[in-house]
C-alpha cells in the first residue's frame, strides 16, 4: 500500500475550510477519481494527547493503532463479519486497511480529527453478473430465402433452431440472437431480484454482418443507460455503464433496442450489478480476501496482509504507560 498524495491533499483541503466540524462531505460530492475510496474517521477522545495527534505521521499512526484495536474487538476472524453486538462500523474502519483491494490511502488531520480515504478499489464491492428470471425480444430473424415457402408454425421452428434468444447469454460468441429489422426491436432481460442495482451492461456483437450492430440503447426499466457506437466490429464487446457508485440505476428489467432500422444481434449479453443483499455481501468478503489465507482463517489474513502493509504508519507512533511515552516498533 502507498501513500495517495491527491486524495491526501483533497480531504486536507475539506478539512480545513472553517466550516468544518468533524462530518466529511458524502462520497457523491467528491471529485470523481476519489468516489470509491472508502473512509474511515478517528476523533481523539483524550485531548491531552493532541499535540501527537496534529504531528502529521504520529496523527496518522494513532488513528491507525485505533482502527485496529477496535476492529480487532469487534470482528470474527472466522467469517470476516461483526460478532454479535459488535460494532460494524469499526469492523469496516480494519477491513478498509486489510482488503487485498486496498492499494493506496491519504490522510487529513484536524484538531482532534484524522480522516483516511483507502483508495484504488472499493475494499468492499458486491457488484457481480445479475442472475435473469427471463428472456423476451422482437419476432426473430428468419432468412427471406425461405421466409415464403414455409408456414407461419414452421418459420417459428426454423427460428427456434438456429436462431434463439437463449443464444445470446449461452456464454459463447459463435452464436447469436437476431430479430427482424426495424426501429424499436428489443431483447428484454428480467432479472432474478426485482429492484436490482445496474452497474453496466456488457453486450458482444455477433462474428457475421457486424454492420447490423449500430446506435443500440441500453435502458434499465424505462431510464436510458446510454447508446452504443454508430460502428462496432465484428466479435467486439462494447460496455454501457448505468450511473456511477454508488448510484447506479435501479430497475427490474434491462432492455437492449435498436434506434436505427436495423437488425438487433446479439452475441452475448451481461448484466453487472447488485442487489445488496446479505448473500452478495457475504460473496464480496469471501473474494475479497487473499485465497490462500482465506483457507486458514481470517485471522491469518490478517497477519499476513494486514500486518506487514502498516508498518511504515506505525513506526514513530507514540504510545503513553504512565507519564513515559514510548515508541511502537514496526509490526
Amino acid at each position: 500500500m502507498t501513500i495517495y498524495p491527491g486524495a491526501a491533499k483533497e480531504i486536507q483541503k475539506i478539512m480545513d475550510e472553517d466550516s468544518f466540524t468533524g462530518l466529511m462531505p458524502p462520497e457523491r460530492a467528491r471529485p470523481a477519481a476519489y468516489r470509491d475510496c472508502a473512509e474511515s474517521m478517528y476523533t481523539l477522545q483524550d485531548l491531552t494527547k493532541l499535540s501527537l495527534l496534529v504531528r502529521g505521521e504520529s496523527g496518522r499512526d494513532l488513528a491507525t493503532e485505533y482502527w485496529y484495536s477496535q476492529g480487532d474487538k469487534n470482528i470474527d476472524y472466522r467469517t470476516g463479519k461483526t460478532l454479535p453486538g459488535g460494532n460494524p462500523l469499526a469492523v469496516n474502519a480494519l477491513l478498509h486497511i486489510i482488503w487485498k483491494t486496498t492499494k493506496k490511502v491519504g490522510f487529513g488531520i484536524k484538531d482532534k480529527w484524522v480522516v483516511a480515504w483507502y483508495c484504488d478499489v472499493r475494499p468492499l464491492s458486491t457488484l457481480g453478473v445479475v442472475p435473469v428470471k427471463s428472456v423476451a425480444s422482437s419476432p426473430l430473424l428468419v432468412e427471406s430465402t425461405t421466409r415464403r415457402l414455409l408456414s407461419s408454425s414452421a418459420r417459428r421452428m426454423l427460428a427456434t433452431a438456429s436462431n434463439s434468444r437463449s443464444n445470446a447469454m449461452d456464454g459463447d460468441v459463435n452464436t447469436a440472437m437476431v430479430t427482424a429489422q426495424g426501429i424499436g426491436m428489443f431483447y428484454r432481460i428480467t432479472l432474478e431480484k426485482a429492484g436490482t442495482k445496474v452497474q453496466s451492461v456488457a453486450i458482444t456483437n455477433a462474428l457475421v454482418k457486424p454492420g447490423r450492430f449500430t446506435k443500440y440503447r441500453v435502458l434499465v426499466d424505462q431510464t436510458t443507460c446510454g447508446v452504443t457506437a454508430a460502428t462496432v466490429g465484428a466479435g467486439e464487446e462494447v460496455v454501457v455503464t448505468c450511473g456511477t457508485a454508488p448510484n447506479y440505476i435501479k430497475g427490474d428489467t434491462v432492455t437492449i433496442e435498436t434506434t436505427t432500422n436495423t437488425n438487433l444481434q446479439l452475441a452475448e449479453v451481461s448484466v453487472v450489478g447488485t442487489d445488496d443483499s446479505q448473500d452478495a455481501i457475504d460473496k464480496a468478503l469471501k473474494s475479497n480476501a487473499g485465497s490462500s489465507c482465506l483457507k486458514r482463517g481470517f485471522h491469518s489474513c490478517y497477519n499476513a496482509l494486514a500486518l506487514a502493509r502498516h508498518n511504515d504508519y506505525r513506526e514513530g507512533h507514540e504510545s503513553k504507560s504512565g507519564n513515559t511515552y514510548t515508541v511502537t516498533p514496526p509490526l
